[in-house]
């Protein structure tokens, strides 16, 4: 048996990548979306400092956009959108 290196986060990408089916979003939504005790959030914590290592995954593999929108009070923030290739 070979080993490879292994993604630590295979399963979250997936979840991730299945929650912006709906539409682009923030990171902090999707936190909140992911977090939800209707869903995934039920049974598994979702630690933000994770989701935001799979977002720049999952935009280094070329599965997501991201874009910054402009903030009026504060800073901007990043607008992750799937691309053809994460569909």
């Amino acid at each position: 048996m070979t080993r490879g290196k292994t993604n630590p986060f295979p399963t979250f990408q997936y979840a991730v990548l299945g929650q912006l089916m709906s539409g682009p979003t923030y990171g902090y939504e999707l936190h909140k979306l992911l977090s939800n005790q209707q869903g995934i959030g039920l049974i598994w914590k979702v630690n933000l400092a994770n989701l935001y290592a799979v977002l720049e995954q999952l935009e280094k593999k070329g599965w997501l956009s991201v874009s910054l929108q402009p903030g009026r009070s504060r800073p901007g923030r990043k607008m992750y959108q799937l691309t053809d290739s994460g569909r």
